[in-house]
């Protein structure tokens, strides 16, 4: 019985490994059009870093530590970071 659960826990990490690498490509596809040229593959990586960490601290703000002001702080925080990666200069 555990040969089998570990191959049905491998096999169920396997699949959202490919889920969230597949996500994380779409993501950094659209970060990167954000701009004309579109931005560098480097900085496009760190802005789908950036949010993934948005939306896991508005989760742990909001779910465990039932903070009612999360999604606000969430929200200035996107839209500071949107702000800032349209307008600065792209890395190279």
């Amino acid at each position: 019985i555990f040969q089998e659960s570990n191959v049905i826990i491998r096999a169920l990490r396997d699949y959202l490994r490919t889920c969230h690498l597949r996500w994380q490509k779409t993501i950094v596809g659209e970060i990167r059009a954000l701009r004309d040229p579109p931005l560098s593959d480097e900085t496009a990586q760190q802005g789908a870093f950036d949010l993934k960490s948005y939306v896991l601290g508005f989760a742990e703000q909001r779910r465990l530590l039932d903070d009612a002001a999360a999604r606000r702080r969430a929200r200035s925080a996107f839209d500071r970071w949107l702000r800032d990666i349209v307008s600065e200069p792209a890395l190279a």
